[in-house]
């Protein structure tokens, strides 16, 4: 269950990366929001509580994030749509939501074609990775 969660929380990562928007100017502080469709004891919002906490601390408290869980903020394709045209800043969606942006991202929806963990963690972190950042990061703009 302990991995199965990590993977969880690696798909998480990999979707603020992949959805985050590059902050061009800074305020005393800024604030990000993300929204999610999970109640505050899934792990995608304790995941959620812990970047907020550790992008906080290394701004130096420039740098806040409002965490909205439980679909506060619409459906996933909602907010999907509004860091799309940048009334959102942060969402997480799972693979498949992702995968109606673009195509090969839906392949992350069969789990079991991983063999264990580590592969999980070498095709995410290797170019493979890169490759499907790269190319949802071109459709979406």
């Amino acid at each position: 269950m302990k991995k199965k969660n990590y993977i969880v929380f690696q798909l998480i990562i990999l979707t603020f990366l992949i959805l985050s928007i590059s902050i061009n100017s800074f305020a005393s502080t800024k604030v990000l929001r993300i929204g999610h469709l999970l109640p505050v004891e899934s792990s995608w919002h304790k995941g959620c509580e812990k970047v907020a906490e550790i992008v906080e601390e290394r701004s130096k408290g420039e740098l806040k994030i409002n965490i909205y869980p439980n679909g506060q903020l619409g459906t996933q394709k909602q907010m999907i749509e509004a860091v799309e045209v940048g009334s959102l800043d942060i969402t997480m969606a799972g693979p498949s939501l992702l995968g109606d942006y673009y195509k090969p991202l839906k392949a992350f929806d069969f789990l079991y074609i991983f063999k264990d963990y580590d592969h999980i963690q070498t095709v995410i972190g290797g170019s493979i990775g890169e490759e499907l950042k790269e190319g949802l990061l071109k459709r979406l703009q």
